[in-house]
């Protein structure tokens, strides 16, 4: 059955994602906080730690790297399902083993953590290409501007609910609550069984695309694109990279007590760039220019982290590289799913999805290789981001949309 998306209004057919985005979203922000208490009282040593965020995000690359080999969905809000099926099974299951086998816990947080990073990354891509389906092009923008804005304000809100949670109510009740967000995510997605993308309207009702020879073409995608997804790999790597840094050098500067404040800003810039991106000027084909200046926005804020002396330096070069994420980020997104087969939208949210998996842990990688007692490790990521501003200078102008979405070469 094809979506209706004429016949519905835009906050119809939005508010339903809407929920499901929140409802998801609030669960996963829980986790992160939930899992460091519980990690640091079985272990202080970090081991532990270390384990289910290396669990995390190795199953996280595969699922991804499965993602990208097979064809696109048919039904995109069934892989969505799916997934948040999965990530409901990998938290009940750990409750019951928590309660089974009370002297297994590290081994059941591992293992769930590793089933949890098989199943998250069927939600986003698909989540992205299901928006392609319900919303027509002059409604995208909008639409990815207000769900980052719900996931930034949601992921701000996060941490301190699920610390809150954890000591108050416990893990395992932090976990049960994690099921039922997750629950309640299936329940809107499920507003979208049938949508399918107007190509699909055949008499063949398989889950996914037959991977013929036209197909695959179609799945290809132009020479803008790599481009692109090089500069974001760079600009991940700061992300991660800043993610273990940042913290690290605030609170060895100036104390404990203001990298909440420096968290904040971050959180606080995507949340206003994601506002702005509604009432943003610039034209999609001069988005290689905002990611250059994206670039230069990280390496002022790996300056005022090496040089500043003043915290509220560092919290305007955080909050500044968080508002240019966003508008940038929302502007990449909506070009890539106006793309005129499933295929293409398909193949550009899951290699964009791959790009932040690899780069993330990889900017973590280098500030636990270099550390921070010298500077080597911010010149050489500053260096990164400073070649990719200028391949980013040099990039021929992003085509129009009509040619954007026929083009392949």
């Amino acid at each position: 059955m094809l979506y209706e998306k004429v016949n519905v209004s835009f906050h119809s057919r939005v508010n339903v994602l809407l929920g499901a985005v929140v409802a998801s979203t609030f669960g996963d922000g829980l986790v992160p906080a939930a899992f460091a208490i519980q990690s640091f009282r079985l272990d202080h040593s970090g081991r532990l730690l270390t384990a289910v965020l290396i669990a995390l995000w190795a199953a996280k690359l595969i699922s991804s790297l499965i993602l990208d080999k097979i064809p696109a969905s048919r039904f995109p809000a069934r892989l969505m399902i799916a997934s948040d099926t999965g990530r409901a099974i990998a938290q009940a299951g750990l409750v019951l083993w928590m309660i089974l086998t009370p002297d297994l816990w590290p081994i059941a947080m591992v293992l769930s953590s590793f089933l949890y990073g098989l199943c998250a990354p069927w939600f986003g891509p698909h989540r992205f290409s299901l928006l392609s389906i319900i919303l027509n092009d002059a409604e995208r923008h909008k639409a990815n501007s207000v769900l980052a804005m719900t996931s930034d304000a949601l992921f701000l809100a996060g941490p301190l609910v699920g610390t809150t949670l954890t000591l108050g109510l416990g893990f395992t009740k932090v976990l049960i609550i994690d099921v039922i967000t997750f629950a309640l995510s299936i329940l809107f997605i499920s507003y979208y069984w049938n949508s399918s993308h107007e190509e699909t309207k055949t008499q063949n009702k398989d889950l996914f695309f037959t991977p013929t020879e036209s197909t695959r073409e179609s799945g290809s995608l132009p020479s803008w694109v790599n481009s692109g997804l090089s500069s974001w790999l760079v600009v991940s790597i700061a992300i991660g990279f800043l993610g273990s840094a940042a913290p690290t050098v605030v609170m060895g500067t100036f104390g404990e007590s203001t990298w909440g404040w420096i968290a904040v800003a971050g959180s606080a810039g995507s949340l206003i760039g994601s506002f702005i991106s509604n009432y943003s000027i610039l034209k999609n084909r001069q988005w290689n220019l905002l990611q250059c200046v994206l670039c230069v926005a990280y390496i002022l804020h790996l300056s005022a982290l090496s040089f500043s002396s003043t915290i509220l330096v560092i919290a305007v070069a955080t909050a500044l590289s968080g508002a240019i994420t966003a508008i940038s980020g929302i502007i990449w997104d909506v070009m890539g799913q106006e793309f005129d087969t499933a295929e293409r939208v398909h193949r550009f949210a899951v290699r964009d999805q791959i790009v932040n998996t690899v780069g993330i842990p990889a900017g973590m990688v280098i500030f636990a290789a270099l550390g921070a007692s010298t500077p080597t490790a911010f010149y050489l990521v500053m260096a990164l981001l400073a070649v990719a501003a200028l391949l980013c200078l040099q990039q021929r102008s992003i085509p129009t949309d009509k040619f954007r979405r026929t083009y392949v070469d």
